[in-house]
C-alpha cells in the first residue's frame, strides 16, 4: 500500500522497520508494478515551476491517510 501512495523503498523501509531497503525491496517486490510508464513522466521532473513536491512527503508515521 505505501509503493502504491508513491513511497520509495527507503522510505517503506523505514516506516516498517526493516534494517535495509533492499530487504524490504526484496520482501515486497511482487507487489510492485512490472510495466513501465509512458516517458512523459520525465518531463514533469525536469519542471522548475512547481514549488510543491511530485512526491508523498511523509511527516510522521500515520500521516498518510488510505484511499
Amino acid at each position: 500500500m505505501l509503493f502504491r501512495h508513491g513511497l520509495n523503498a527507503k522510505q517503506v523501509q523505514m516506516w516498517l522497520g526493516h534494517h535495509s531497503p533492499g530487504f524490504t525491496l526484496a520482501t515486497y517486490v511482487h507487489l510492485l508494478a512490472d510495466d513501465l510508464p509512458d516517458a512523459t513522466f520525465l518531463d514533469g521532473l525536469t519542471r522548475r515551476d512547481t514549488a510543491e513536491p511530485s512526491y508523498p512527503v511523509l511527516e510522521e508515521p500515520g500521516s498518510l491517510v488510505a484511499d
